[in-house]
């Protein structure tokens, strides 16, 4: 008997440790990000997004977890998934278990496109869409995702989680020719990795992004240079 409740703690009591430490990351979370806003109305300028692309590369089994990957490898060839998908979760021992994705009418896109346009209100542009009539004058961005992507590496007793993101801006007149990548990494440590820690990573990397972006933008023609960007 004694030597059957040892066993019984040999390998239940790893298995609880890892689930506690995974928030048992079984299937798929649905998980929302609220997107950044701004408070500034003084704008000086305008501006257009033109395009947003999301080039991120899924792939079935990656070795490095930062890689975006969803449970289901039938998957990654679905763009209507794809489009929403922002994680991976995984056992307490590393394992890849169930994906993180953004509820259904919302993509990573378009929370660039929110912390894009932040960023552009921050730097003193009225953002606008091509029913105003200040459209065809406002200054043109275009946007590649090429890394958006959130992630934990187990310790033990602890869980540290990861958001990364990389994007490509283009246009001369807002960011200057060729500018290079805007790049933001944002970490935290947890006991373990529920959807609200998700949440709050995914959140605080995403208004990281913005501020990385607002410091590469050119305030508008005319305006005077916030020395704070």
């Amino acid at each position: 008997m004694n030597e059957a409740l040892r066993l019984l703690r040999r390998t239940a009591l790893p298995i609880l440790a890892a689930c506690a430490l995974s928030a048992c990351a079984l299937g798929r979370s649905t998980v929302d990000i609220k997107s950044p806003t701004s408070a500034t109305t003084n704008a000086t300028g305008f501006a257009k997004i033109t395009s947003i692309q999301d080039l991120r590369q899924f792939e079935a089994a990656p070795s490095d977890a930062g890689t975006p990957s969803l449970e289901n490898a039938s998957d990654i060839t679905n763009k209507a998934i794809t489009s929403r998908a922002i994680a991976r979760k995984r056992g307490g021992f590393g394992a890849a278990l169930g994906d993180i994705v953004l509820p259904e009418g919302k993509t990573v896109a378009g929370l660039v496109h929110d912390a894009t346009q932040k960023a552009l209100q921050d730097k003193g542009y009225q953002v606008v869409d091509n029913a105003s009539p200040q459209y065809a004058a406002a200054l043109p961005l275009s946007i590649d995702i090429n890394e958006f992507w959130a992630w934990f590496s187990p310790g033990a007793f602890t869980v540290t989680l990861r958001f990364k993101s990389s994007l490509k801006l283009s246009g001369d007149a807002l960011v200057g020719a060729d500018a290079p990548p805007v790049t933001s990494f944002i970490t935290n440590d947890a006991v373990a990795a529920f959807e609200s820690t998700w949440a709050d990573l995914v959140t605080r990397g995403l208004a990281d992004l913005s501020d990385k972006i607002a410091e590469r933008i050119r305030p508008p023609p005319g305006a005077v240079a916030d020395s704070g960007r």
